[in-house]
């Protein structure tokens, strides 16, 4: 297949291939100010974009995989095909207008690199990260993460929350516990 490279810079291999638009020649939203960038569009980004879209919140969902993308299109969702550690997708993303960032990124060294590339773009901006493990809460930090959740700590509290449930261990005991579980995964 013969391509012409002009056509590769202006992505309109993407859209002609892959169904989908670059970076710069997604429509997002003229005017968008204090929305939430959506990064990731698994089942948390999914549910996450679902619930901001039914309270009326302004978003837009960003992705490297096509078929999230088409899926969150599909859903009525602004989007972008892009990577989030790119400078120029979060300037698409009009990072510096936002309200927030959620990573909601399977890949702890990616997520890291969106924190610090966000960071450096809009130095107030709320960064929510999620990662799978405890053990990269504090990098994810150091990089300038606003807030980190870590899956395994939030499946521990989970598992114990409906085990003391099913011991009749309920209300404040039971959030004590659920609590330092959680802060656990902070330090």
């Amino acid at each position: 297949v013969l391509v012409d490279r002009h056509a590769i810079l202006r992505g309109e291999v993407l859209n002609r291939l892959l169904g989908v638009r670059g970076p710069e020649e997604s429509r997002l939203p003229d005017r968008m100010e204090g929305h939430v960038i959506v990064a990731g569009f698994g089942l948390a980004g999914e549910e996450l974009a679902s619930a901001l879209k039914a309270c009326g919140i302004p978003h837009v969902v960003a992705d490297l995989n096509v078929d999230n993308i088409r899926h969150a299109r599909k859903k009525g969702h602004p989007v972008l095909f892009g990577d989030v550690t790119s400078q120029e997708v979060l300037h698409h993303l009009r990072v510096g207008d936002a309200s927030e960032l959620v990573l909601l990124l399977n890949d702890p060294d990616a997520t890291a690199r969106a924190v610090r590339a966000a960071r450096a773009s809009a130095p107030s901006l709320s960064i929510l990260a999620r990662t799978p493990y405890v053990l990269d809460v504090p990098a994810l930090k150091a990089a300038g993460a606003t807030e980190v959740v870590a899956g395994e700590a939030e499946a521990a509290a989970a598992v114990a929350e409906r085990v003391l449930s099913r011991r009749g261990i309920c209300g404040e005991a039971a959030e004590d516990r659920l609590g330092r579980i959680r802060a656990r995964a902070q330090e």
